[in-house]
């Protein structure tokens, strides 16, 4: 099976390969493996190097002078800060496009759960749960809306007889019969 940091990244961009191309495969393979496991993995350089599928020796990693080949060799440095940015960059992209497919799927359930709670509103069973329904909806709507439904109780028998009156009065007004209504 070949592993991940054999192949080419999502993240390589031209530049990138440039520089890859400079390095030998080995060198390419390790470069992959570290970028990956140790600068934006979770393993620190210890873990990375003595974990059995580590492409490179202890040895060969810290190795100085005209064989180094990973650690102090400066074509090496240079292709890994390169691709270390580049995968920053390629895991922040990631990580926005994660972010948005998140607020869709809560943008499709709220509309779900919206249409449930005014029907919970209509057809729940009991009249506690209607009434807290109607509050969540309430409190959920916009000010506009919010300002359009009752303010006080809404049972009318808790109503005071004045109460009643100043709403029959304000649902008149428009017809001339709020002082017939208030009158009687």
């Amino acid at each position: 099976m070949i592993q991940a940091h054999v192949l080419p990244h999502g993240c390589e961009t031209a530049e990138i390969a440039a520089l890859l191309a400079v390095l030998t495969h080995q060198q390419r393979r390790v470069l992959r493996s570290y970028v990956w496991a140790v600068e934006l993995g979770e393993q620190s350089v210890s873990e990375w190097l003595a974990a059995e599928k580590c492409p490179v020796s202890v040895r060969s990693w810290y190795r100085r002078g005209d064989n180094a080949n990973y650690l102090h060799n400066a074509d090496f440095q240079r292709a890994l800060e390169a691709y270390v940015q580049a995968g920053q960059r390629w895991q922040l992209g990631e990580e926005a496009r994660t972010i948005a497919a998140a607020r869709r799927t809560l943008r499709q359930g709220a509309c779900k759960a919206a249409s449930r709670m005014v029907d919970l509103v209509d057809n729940a069973k009991s009249d506690a749960v209607k009434l807290l329904a109607a509050q969540q909806v309430l409190d959920r709507a916009d000010a506009e809306t919010a300002a359009k439904g009752p303010a006080g109780p809404t049972n009318v028998t808790e109503l005071s007889d004045d109460e009643l009156l100043a709403i029959a009065s304000r649902g008149n007004a428009g017809s001339g019969g709020g002082e017939r209504a208030a009158a009687a």
